[in-house]
């Protein structure tokens, strides 16, 4: 009985084997120099290594920096005898099949329907979605979690019992001093806006702006003192470019304060703005900038960890794919690392 399998190569990849199919097939193993013998040869420092694939898979190949990992850590499965559901795509160690509607889910969640996603996107996703769910069955086993956790929970509750290393104000100060650009303030506004229905009540709201009046006398002029108009009115402070569809920002950025504009057409309506205050760009001291420093290294160091974790699961658990049973090709090398190491 032909059983297909998988592995993961030391980048993270998972890959799958199509040739444990009971009769010694996977006689080979991968050879130094990034070729491949049979049992027996040796070539260079490779001797001895019991990594060994399948030769009807020329592609299958682990990359040639990956290899002390991958032959340290792998484990090639056989499964034979084992009934796989037509819909299933996974299995880790002695858990239930994962089947393909579940990661169906996973897709949508994360990245929209299945059927709009190139290969190398979904082969991608895939190799997040089984190790999302090899750290929840660690996770489990580790009495940190319990199934069908929400992930957030789930990171959450292992990062609890795994804190990664906060920075320090050193490394705060030397992000800061390599990277002070990234924490200047933009170009801000604060504003004042009538939205009307109709270009003839915008033009009354206008009007009554430039003769000096406020928002209260703006509206009662645009709606001719009717309480049902539907006129809507506000002031916005801190808009910058980034905030203002396209059309918008380049005329509020164009008045000079205390002006109005003309009536601007949009989807929503006929606009009336008047800028009350123009803020120019500028710097954040470190202090200021400290704090979302300390979030964006915190948040780079609780990825590490999580990588590092996942990495150390991976290692405790047999982990199958059944590739017959997908709508796309497991080819390694289209197929990124899942998780940064920095």
């Amino acid at each position: 009985m032909l059983a297909e399998n998988s592995r993961q190569d030391g980048g993270g990849r998972w890959v799958a084997d199509r040739g444990a199919d009971c009769l010694r097939r996977s006689d080979w193993r991968l050879a130094a120099n990034s070729g491949w013998a049979r049992r027996g040869e040796t070539r260079g420092s490779d001797a001895g290594s019991n990594l060994r694939r399948d030769p009807r898979l020329p592609w299958c190949r682990v990359p040639r920096l990956a290899r002390t990992a991958a032959i340290a850590t792998l484990v090639v499965l056989t499964g034979c005898g084992t009934p796989v559901p037509p819909d299933a795509v996974a299995r880790i160690g002695d858990d239930p099949a994962i089947r393909y509607a579940e990661f169906e889910d996973y897709l949508r969640a994360n990245a929209g329907e299945a059927e709009t996603l190139a290969d190398p996107v979904r082969r991608a996703l895939l190799t997040r979605f089984l190790d999302q769910r090899v750290l929840e069955r660690w996770a489990v086993d580790q009495r940190l979690a319990v199934r069908g956790e929400e992930p957030r929970a789930l990171i959450d509750a292992v990062l609890r019992r795994f804190p990664p290393e906060q920075p320090t104000e050193e490394e705060v100060a030397a992000h800061f001093a390599a990277h002070g650009d990234r924490y200047r303030r933009p170009e801000r506004l604060r504003v004042r806006q009538v939205l009307c229905a109709t270009r003839s009540e915008a033009e009354r709201a206008r009007d009554a702006l430039r003769a000096g009046g406020d928002l209260e006398t703006a509206v009662r002029a645009a709606s001719l003192s009717r309480s049902d108009a539907g006129i809507a009115s506000g002031e916005f402070a801190d808009l910058a470019r980034e905030d203002l569809p396209a059309e918008l920002a380049g005329a509020l950025f164009a008045l000079p304060e205390g002006a109005t504009s003309d009536v601007i057409e949009a989807a929503q309506g006929f606009h009336v703005f008047q800028l009350v205050e123009y803020r120019p760009a500028d710097g954040r001291t470190l202090e200021e900038a400290a704090p979302r420093i300390r979030e964006e290294l915190g948040g780079l160091a609780a990825d590490r960890k999580l990588a590092q974790l996942v990495r150390e699961a991976r290692g405790q658990y047999n982990v199958q794919i059944y590739e017959r049973n997908l709508p796309f090709a497991l080819n390694p090398l289209d197929s990124p690392s899942p998780a940064p190491d920095d």
